[in-house]
């Protein structure tokens, strides 16, 4: 699913605007983003947990690892 994607599906159930949705969207990404640069785990309960781990290749670069929460992963099965 992409960004677009979820912006449309927030819009629909909630009968915002696009507009609104993917400024919405948007937002997320780059709090979710700036925090993960700063070194910060971010949870967001009941989905799961990104955090950030700096990579052991020649070059260094930021990478993110998520874990699916236990709700998430029983919602899924179901």
């Amino acid at each position: 699913m992409t960004g677009r994607r979820l912006a449309e599906n927030i819009s629909k159930r909630f009968r915002w605007s696009t507009r609104d949705s993917v400024r919405l969207v948007e937002l997320f990404f780059r709090i979710l983003g700036k925090n993960l640069r700063e070194g910060k785990r971010v949870e967001l309960r009941g989905f799961g947990v990104f955090r950030p781990t700096l990579s052991t290749r020649k070059k260094a670069s930021l990478r993110v690892s998520f874990r699916t929460s236990a709700t998430l992963e029983r919602r899924l099965e179901e």
